[in-house]
Formats: structure tokens, C-alpha cells, sequence
């Protein structure tokens, strides 16, 4: 999983012990996987497909200067 993902493997124990993946590594996590592994309870709402997009092309939520 750490050389599909691009990561070490003391990296994935981090993430199996609560240590949140970078930005960066959720869509190879998401595809490993073949599900995403987080709530999307905004379900369809604008406000909640924002979010993924955001989220999945590794866009800040801030607003930035």
C-alpha cells in the first residue's frame, strides 16, 4: 500500500493510528481503496460538491492573499 500511495510504511501506521493523510495523498488513498473513506453528509447541496472538489484537487478552503 505505502509504495502504491507513494508514501513510507511508518507513514500509513501514522494514518491506522489517527494521524490525518496530507491533502496530497487522498486521491491515491481514495483509489487504493475504491471508496472514500470520509462523511460527505453535505451530500449534493452546492455547498458540499464545493467541498469535494475542493478536497479531491487539493484546493485550500481558506481564502488566500
Amino acid at each position: 500500500m505505502a509504495d502504491i500511495i507513494g508514501v513510507t510504511e511508518s507513514t500509513i501506521w501514522n494514518w491506522e493510528h489517527g494521524v490525518e493523510p496530507e491533502l496530497r495523498h487522498i486521491l491515491k488513498i481514495i483509489d487504493f481503496l475504491g471508496y472514500v473513506p470520509f462523511d460527505l453528509s453535505e451530500g449534493d447541496a452546492p455547498v458540499g460538491r464545493l467541498k469535494r472538489f475542493r478536497l479531491f484537487n487539493d484546493l485550500p478552503y481558506k481564502k488566500t492573499e
